[in-house]
């Protein structure tokens, strides 16, 4: 898949991700005060960052279930 087509697409995903975020449902990894980060997206690939609970990595399956049933 070319890159571009790739980074539309998981457009889609970060977008779930950032939801359950802003939700409370994961809670990423504190940086800084203000920066928490949840996930980075490079050229093919996305890398999640949590805490390592059960309960946020289960949040993560969630939604890529949720990603793979909306691609089809």
């Amino acid at each position: 898949m070319s890159p571009l087509l790739f980074i539309l697409v998981v457009e889609g995903l970060s977008t779930l991700i950032e939801k359950a975020k802003l939700e409370g449902r994961c809670r990423g990894v504190k940086i800084y005060d203000s920066i928490i980060i949840t996930h980075l997206r490079f050229v093919d690939d996305v890398l999640l960052l949590g805490k390592g609970t059960f309960g946020e990595w289960y949040v993560f399956k969630e939604l890529f279930l949720c990603f793979f049933k909306l691609l089809g």
